[in-house]
């Protein structure tokens, strides 16, 4: 598993890396719902201080970049409502969210190395064990709502954003260092909500959350 994942973003950094910083951010004004996971505040903070000092060794400039709380793993995004969904479909999702984590242990994850997309700068979550693979297939089955359906399935490549809309002056390498020690953290909740850009600020509400089955 961890071997398929790793390949998957040696792809994603071949294909993205000299993009990166060179297009035009451009924020989506309507709420998006999301279903995600707070990355602990610890493992965030140390995080943190690693993108800042990535910041720092590639003179990146601008952007927003997310503050430890704000930090998380995106499970799936159900997208946006009486666009991909309605309004009676936020009941559906509140009890299959109920009904999936309350019949799925937490587990452990892994960060190490950053990447990139065009306009983001992000950390590689790696999965050990296959259960995130595993609870992101369970959320798409059973919520199919999706503002990217693209992105799903086998072609779901889990992530911690630490900016976004980041400018990059010149081009980054493909053979730069961006590898760091790995970080362990453990996925114990998910949070179900909507978030919105206004300016350089996201803004985030919380619809419910969910504990996952205590192991």
């Amino acid at each position: 598993m961890k071997e398929n994942l790793s390949q998957k973003f040696n792809e994603n950094w071949q294909k993205n890396h000299a993009q990166f910083g060179q297009i035009t951010w451009e924020q989506e004004a309507d709420f998006c719902y999301f279903i995600e996971s707070p990355l602990p505040l610890e493992t965030a903070q140390a995080l943190c201080d690693l993108a800042h000092k990535f910041k720092e060794d590639f003179a990146l400039e601008g952007g927003s970049w997310l503050s430890p709380e704000e930090m998380h793993l995106t499970l799936t995004l159900p997208g946006r409502l009486g666009t991909h969904f309605q309004k009676n479909d936020l009941s559906f999702m509140k009890k299959t969210l109920d009904d999936i984590t309350s019949q799925t242990p937490g587990f452990a994850l892994e960060l190490q190395n950053f990447n990139v997309f065009p306009t983001t700068l992000w950390a590689e979550v790696y999965d050990p064990t296959g259960r995130l693979q595993q609870l992101h297939e369970t959320l798409c089955n059973e919520i199919p709502f999706s503002q990217h359906p693209e992105f799903r399935y086998t072609n779901y490549l889990p992530h911690i954003s630490v900016a976004y809309g980041v400018q990059n002056p010149k081009p980054l390498g493909k053979e730069i260092n961006r590898n760091f020690e790995p970080l362990t953290f453990s996925l114990e909740s998910l949070t179900l909500g909507r978030a919105k850009w206004q300016g350089s600020e996201l803004t985030k509400a919380k619809s419910a959350e969910y504990h996952l089955k205590k192991a």
